[in-house]
């Protein structure tokens, strides 16, 4: 992350959104850096192999936000649209209790509110989310996947939370994973193994190192 004065940074969601081709992150992000701004977090998906579109959270120092705002035509062909945030500064992270979900399904209406209504039920917090439908491998139909990193308030809610989605997955006939993330949150210092997930996971996990699915 670039070192930027937090007192007068401004935040804000970039949004692109135009015919497929390589190098359309590369662009923007180029066009970002090139004004000192710098990328937090970024969604982005492929529809079929015509359109994409990528949703990007950006800081930049005030006077390098507005001009980052005021020559978005540089990137027209991406259909750009910046929205500033109401927030002044981000949060530090904190020591949370973390769990991936991954869920592989036969695509239909309601999934993702089936999923979070789970979540939610138990009090468990979505940090990240993201999804995807793509073509089946065989017999052309068409599937869907969520990949989805949730902040648990205890171990108990967590358990439960796991095994309302075991149960709905068992009825529609889906595949589930479910991991536990490092308890403390994912720290990386300079001499940490990289990526993270090749990290041991601790004692304090909720069942053990692997992820679970059903039947296992």
């Amino acid at each position: 992350m670039a070192t930027q004065d937090k007192s007068k940074v401004v935040y804000g969601l970039l949004q692109i959104a135009g015919p497929n081709r390589p190098g359309m992150v590369a662009e923007t992000c180029k066009y970002v850096l090139g004004h000192a701004g710098n990328v937090i977090t970024c969604h982005a998906t492929r529809f079929g192999r015509q359109v994409f579109v990528a949703d990007i959270m950006i800081s930049a120092p005030a006077e390098n936000f507005a001009r980052i705002e005021s020559g978005l035509s540089a990137i027209s062909a991406h259909n750009p649209r910046l929205l500033r945030t109401h927030f002044e500064t981000l949060e530090a992270y904190e020591p949370v209790l973390l769990y991936e979900l991954t869920v592989y399904a036969y695509d239909k209406e309601g999934i993702v509110a089936e999923v979070a209504a789970l979540m939610a039920g138990e009090g468990l917090d979505i940090v990240q989310l993201s999804c995807v439908s793509y073509p089946a491998p065989f017999g052309g139909q068409t599937l869907f996947m969520i990949e989805m990193l949730a902040e648990a308030p205890n171990h108990m809610a967590a358990k439960q939370a796991y095994a309302n989605v075991e149960s709905l997955a068992a009825f529609h006939s889906w595949d589930v994973y479910w991991k536990p993330v490092l308890k403390t949150g994912v720290k990386i210092n300079p001499l940490a193994v990289y990526p993270p997930s090749k990290l041991a996971l601790g004692p304090e996990t909720l069942d053990d190192d692997a992820a679970v699915r059903p039947g296992t």
